[in-house]
């Protein structure tokens, strides 16, 4: 078996956040030289629908709502939240972490991070914040489950 290594953390701002970095504390636990990449994508999804808002509301654009300011607002907040994940869950016993925030639509971005790697697993939940979901199983999810390089922990909330 692989040694796991190198984790890839693929989360959004949803309530299943703390269930994936718990996993990840878990599987790591007594490994110091492992090292966490909490990463977050800002969905393009939600950035087409900003400048689709401020081109219905004409003075919406004179108040300065932008796309560039909503996507500089989400990745402070997504940064803040991730941080303070990673502080928690990783930080606090030994394990090394970054947060990487990515713009763009999450299944490929999230591919696209883990084919530049190196990554020996990574580790996301079968639902998040999509209003779009799959009966049992995110579509983001399932993409990512279907298209990595590299093996997949799908974490589920189990009510």
């Amino acid at each position: 078996m692989a040694q796991i290594k190198n984790v890839m953390a693929s989360l959004d701002m949803s309530g299943y956040a703390d269930l994936v970095m718990d996993y990840i504390a878990e599987l790591l636990k007594d490994r110091t030289d492992a090292e966490v990449v909490i990463y977050s994508v800002i969905n393009q999804r939600d950035i087409d629908h900003i400048e689709d808002v401020r081109n219905y509301f004409v003075g919406l654009g004179n108040q300065g709502v932008t796309t560039q300011k909503y996507i500089d607002k989400e990745t402070a907040a997504r940064t803040e939240h991730m941080n303070m994940l990673g502080e928690k869950y990783l930080g606090s016993k030994g394990i090394k972490y970054s947060v990487k925030i990515a713009t763009g639509h999450p299944a490929e971005m999230i591919i696209k991070k883990a084919k530049e790697g190196p990554f020996d697993l990574i580790v996301m939940a079968n639902k998040g914040k999509s209003n779009i979901a799959k009966a049992l199983f995110g579509s983001i999810a399932l993409r990512v489950l279907r298209h990595s390089p590299v093996p997949v922990l799908s974490v589920r909330k189990f009510d």
